[in-house]
């Protein structure tokens, strides 16, 4: 049986007023932990130290760039599958329309005349489609270009600050998403 989160704080609280109506006085809370940040040595880094920050940056820079190829790869699945469902509405459209149509318009030539219109229509979403589709990929390669000049970027002036002795500053493992 699941007890629902909000019961169990409402027995919590119950039990503490009764605890506090005896006349018992609270115990005060223990000491509290507060996070403060580690210091880092200070001095210059052993070549075992820079080799480790090394391996480690560029591991979290991997990790970065496949999180980006993720988002970009789900991303695009996301706008096929929109696309298919713009494809779906539009075909029903288009049936109701023809449907309709050709309850109008029983002979033949007036029928094909009205094909021939569809397959053009069919032609031209078709294209619009697929340029949309191109334009998303295209912009989705421009962003991971950048994205990947930023991290090159970065990767150049971690190396730069390992290579000249000092630890490297903490902004240069911020966000190394996008």
């Amino acid at each position: 049986m699941r007890i629902p989160a909000g019961w169990i704080g409402f027995e919590l609280l119950r039990a503490g007023m009764a605890f506090a109506g005896e006349g018992v006085e609270t115990p005060s809370p223990g000491p509290t932990v507060t996070a403060t940040p580690v210091a880092t040595p200070e001095g210059p880094l052993s070549e075992d130290e820079r080799r480790k920050l090394r391996m480690e940056f560029r591991s979290a820079l991997r990790s970065a760039e496949r999180a980006f190829e993720h988002q970009e790869r789900s991303s695009l699945r996301e706008f096929q599958a929109s696309q298919a469902v713009e494809a779906r509405q539009w075909k029903e459209k288009e049936r109701l329309a023809r449907r309709k149509y050709f309850e109008k318009h029983p002979t033949g030539p007036e029928q094909r005349k009205y094909v021939l219109g569809f397959v053009e229509r069919k032609k031209e979403f078709d294209a619009s489609q697929i340029l949309q589709f191109q334009a998303e990929r295209k912009s989705w390669r421009d962003k991971r270009e950048a994205h990947k000049e930023k991290l090159k970027e970065r990767l150049k002036r971690f190396l730069a600050e390992l290579e000249s002795g000092k630890r490297p500053s903490r902004e240069l493992w911020e966000n190394l998403q996008f």
